[in-house]
């Protein structure tokens, strides 16, 4: 788990910060916010797989491009062009998992004013749910100075 710290403070850098809507109306880092999601997506396995057969279906894709892969759980039908992935087994590599999904959540943040509708982009939920789930991990994560 250190090195996916390491590696979401080097994805911290690059991409900035996000605001975090918690109990305390705080800003928390990017990588904060990355840890709480891959606990809620993966339980931090770089080998999670999870097949999502309705999007196969809505989408006509072929079956490989209807899972979500690693740690974040990025779905690569949505998202293999935005990340310059050329096969879904990239993202079963920690470093290009949480970067696509880094790039992925923080398209959503410049598209939506609140960190819980950026994370009801990122997973696709609308009810709340989701967003509710990943900052109730997030508010269990010490600040970082």
């Amino acid at each position: 788990m250190r090195s996916i710290i390491a590696i979401t403070a080097v994805l911290f850098l690059m991409v900035g910060r996000i605001s975090a809507e918690n109990k305390k109306t705080t800003a928390r880092s990017l990588s904060d916010i990355m840890l709480a999601l891959i606990k809620v997506e993966s339980s931090g396995d770089p080998t999670a797989r999870r097949f999502e057969p309705h999007l196969v279906r809505r989408y006509g894709w072929p079956k490989s491009w209807g899972y979500s892969y690693g740690l974040t759980q990025v779905v690569y039908g949505f998202h293999h062009k935005r990340c310059g992935l050329k096969s879904p087994a990239e993202l079963y590599n920690p470093k290009t998992n949480i970067k696509c999904g880094a790039r992925v959540l923080k398209d959503c943040q410049e598209k939506n004013d609140s960190l819980a509708a950026a994370l009801g982009c990122y997973n696709g939920d609308k009810s709340g749910k989701y967003a509710r789930k990943v900052i109730a991990h997030l508010d269990r994560i010490p600040f970082s100075k």
